[in-house]
């Protein structure tokens, strides 16, 4: 299940479109379309960071902007940040230390909402 929540309407529109044949450019440009009425829709933003990576389009530059875009609307969207880690490290062989911070800060923040959670359940435990 994905993090941010799926705009089924955006995630049918998308299928449809592949189904139909439409070449990948097509698809782009109904997302850039999509993201100019919806700024702030993360979903749309991770999906276009990801179709304008791969073959034929192979726009790097845009790809990662995408991704940059949408983890600046949702900064702890787990699946952005992953993605544009994994594309950052397939480009440059490297990634951006900012994100791996935020990353880094987001997964510490989730072990100790898992340690808390552990804690009060043993406290709350008849002994």
């Amino acid at each position: 299940m994905s993090e941010f929540e799926m705009n089924s309407s955006l995630a049918e529109k998308i299928t449809k479109l592949n189904e139909e044949g439409v070449h990948k450019e097509e698809i782009e440009r109904f997302l850039d379309q999509h993201l100019i009425k919806y700024p702030d829709d993360v979903e749309a933003w991770v999906r276009l960071g990801v179709l304008v990576f791969e073959p034929p389009i192979g726009d790097f530059e845009k790809s990662i902007n995408c991704l940059r875009k949408a983890v600046e609307v949702k900064p702890d969207c787990l699946e952005a940040l992953l993605i544009l880690m994994r594309m950052q490290n397939y480009i440059y062989r490297e990634i951006d230390e900012d994100l791996y911070k935020l990353l880094h800060k987001k997964s510490k923040r989730k072990s100790q909402i898992t340690f808390f959670k552990r804690n009060v359940k043993e406290k709350k435990k008849p002994g």
